[in-house]
């Protein structure tokens, strides 16, 4: 538990000392899909629900920026740790677990991802005037967020054992962007792509479903509790590959 501790503390040293350059990102990541991934669809684009498309893409972003950030934060630790430094190793030498090493990984990645998540929230309030959010839905969302965070996390942690460079790192993070983006009706509402498409998004991609989540908070539907409950048992299978 003590190295437990000590591990926490070194790395928030870690971000203090990059804090400048961290809250950029987190504050520019947001407004960037914002510009680029919202604007272009904002007066062309409806969902089958009759809702405006901003009612579809804030989910959106909240939903890609953060979980992108969650898929972001172990790759760079462990390959700081492990491939650019000799500090695992040190680790190691004093019989720390590796499940320990994990859950403070998952630990410093659910605190940054959650702080990109309140300013991305905050952000896009403030972008799109017009749009209706109450506290209760945004108490609804940073709870929905959670088996997310941790199991793309946990995916992040089992990748990185194989992204030793930085070009497989880039590509890596470019995929999970666009997956993220595009692959799961984030910003493109499901219904604009081909049958195939949606017929094995509904089958077989859970972050559809994860996504979904958040567009039927909005709409104050009912949410299938299963899935959050199917994300928390794949994580637990991961952490245990892990």
């Amino acid at each position: 538990m003590k190295l437990f501790v000590i591990l926490l503390k070194r790395e928030f040293l870690i971000l203090s000392k990059n804090i400048n350059s961290m809250l950029i990102f987190l504050f520019i990541f947001p407004i960037i899909l914002y510009l680029f991934l919202v604007t272009p669809f904002y007066d062309i684009l409806r969902s089958t629900s009759g809702m405006h498309y901003i009612y579809h893409a804030f989910p959106g972003i909240l939903f890609l920026s953060t979980l992108f950030v969650s898929f972001l934060v172990p790759i760079n630790i462990i390959k700081r740790d492990l491939h650019q430094s000799d500090y695992f190793l040190y680790l190691k030498s004093l019989n720390i677990k590796i499940y320990s090493y994990i859950c403070y990984i998952i630990l410093v990645s659910f605190f940054v991802s959650y702080f990109q998540f309140f300013i991305s929230i905050i952000l896009l309030v403030r972008l799109s005037p017009n749009f209706l959010i109450s506290w209760k839905q945004i108490f609804l969302f940073s709870i929905a967020i959670m088996p997310s965070v941790i199991f793309v996390s946990l995916i992040s942690i089992l990748v990185s054992n194989f992204l030793k460079s930085n070009f497989s790192m880039i590509v890596s993070l470019i995929f999970t962007f666009l997956f993220l983006s595009f692959g799961v009706g984030s910003f493109i509402p499901i219904e604009y792509f081909s049958d195939r498409f949606i017929d094995a998004s509904k089958s077989y991609n859970i972050f559809y479903y994860l996504n979904d989540i958040f567009v039927k908070i909005l709409q104050t539907e009912n949410i299938n509790i299963g899935i959050p409950i199917t994300t928390f048992l794949l994580s637990v299978l991961l952490f245990i590959l892990n």
